[in-house]
């Protein structure tokens, strides 16, 4: 519960967990506070009254939705880490939600209903997807909407009865976020899975809509899905978040495993002090790196991690025209050409499988190429 005899109230946002793989791989795994002790004692020593959470794991493994490759999903023996960690808001408007269909994102939401927690971003009818979550705080609400952009692939069966909230129209969002601010006396904070993958930097396009959501009257940009932990940028009154990364991630089991490096084993706690006497309301925001190691996620006390995140948001204080030329000079260098390199000889590859299974993945993409074509013939 949010304490309402305080002036400065904390709110911490969290990137994405998923309990898969090691964290349910046997029937007897017996979930204990060891995998959250350590960050949910650094929560109550930092006094956060709210906590936000990107679940990305369906908890069920039956009936898998064909069109999704790889899936993930987790099970509700250890879905009960989520009761040691105490999230008051879970999203679920994430690409992984419908991975196992209705009868997993059913299951998931009971449980997390009768477990107590808020959750939104995803429903079976269009409008559940686009319900908000509020709390009030002392003279505020708080107002919390979730958007995911089609870009992070959700493949979602047609006529399926399953929606997202879909960020498509920018300028529609915009209108919606400046209704919810109710011209600066609500708290808004909006939560967005979008970027591209692995990526430690936002594309343009994400820096312009950010800006727009921000200027519309959003107070909090809360994103997640690149499975990196990026920057931080203040615009105006607001702060945008672009990736807190993985905070509570196993290796994918896939026909092509997605097995994370160093760098995707770290992710960020977003600490936010919030005044509800001061106009802006934002005080401050510092994200805080985090560690997987196994099962158990740490706050990570190597200072060359702060340092990383101070060096990829300096980068986020370019004017949008440099910004855009070196993002044309990063996703050059990373994508184009250190990329394909990684892909054979990168950290926990090994040579001889990738080659086996490289030909058939061109094979995939050629096809999905082709399609996006006729799609867009078609149009």
């Amino acid at each position: 519960m949010i304490k309402k005899n305080k002036e400065i109230f904390k709110i911490a946002l969290i990137g994405d967990i998923s309990l898969n793989n090691k964290y349910c791989i046997s029937k007897n795994f017996q979930p204990t506070q060891k995998s959250f002790y350590r960050i949910k004692k650094f929560l109550r020593q930092e006094k956060v009254d709210l906590l936000l959470v990107n679940l990305e794991s369906p908890i069920i493994a039956k009936n898998k939705n064909p069109l999704k490759e790889p899936s993930l999903h987790t099970n509700q023996q250890t879905a009960k880490l989520l009761n040691h960690l105490r999230p008051q808001i879970v999203n679920i408007g994430n690409n992984h939600i419908f991975d196992y269909l209705q009868e997993g994102f059913i299951k998931t939401t009971d449980w997390l209903h009768s477990n107590g927690f808020l959750f939104l971003g995803a429903g079976l009818k269009k409008k559940d997807a686009e319900k908000i979550v509020e709390l009030r705080l002392k003279n505020r609400t708080i107002k919390v909407i979730s958007y995911t952009t089609p870009g992070t692939h959700p493949s979602l069966p047609k006529n399926g009865n399953m929606y997202l909230n879909f960020l498509t129209e920018p300028k529609k969002t915009a209108e919606r976020i400046k209704k919810l601010s109710n011209n600066g006396k609500n708290l808004v904070i909006v939560s967005i899975h979008w970027g591209k993958e692995f990526s430690h930097y936002p594309t343009p396009q994400q820096r312009d809509i950010a800006h727009l959501l921000i200027d519309s009257g959003a107070n909090i940009i809360y994103g997640h899905h690149t499975h990196t932990l990026q920057g931080i940028e203040k615009h105006k009154n607001g702060y945008i978040l672009y990736s807190l990364g993985n905070f509570s991630f196993s290796d994918v089991i896939a026909k092509d495993p997605v097995l994370w490096t160093d760098d995707q084993l770290h992710g960020g706690v977003a600490l936010i002090d919030i005044d509800v006497q001061n106009k802006s309301m934002v005080k401050n925001v510092r994200i805080i790196p985090t560690a997987i190691k196994d099962i158990e996620t740490k706050i990570e006390k190597k200072i060359i991690w702060m340092k990383i995140i101070k060096k990829r948001s300096n980068k986020l204080k370019f004017s949008p025209t440099n910004y855009k030329l070196f993002w044309r000079i990063y996703n050059l260098w990373e994508f184009i050409i250190k990329r394909p390199f990684k892909y054979f000889f990168g950290e926990r590859k090994n040579l001889k499988t990738q080659i086996v299974i490289f030909p058939s993945k061109i094979f995939k993409k050629t096809i999905k190429l082709l399609k996006k074509i006729k799609r867009w013939i078609t149009k």
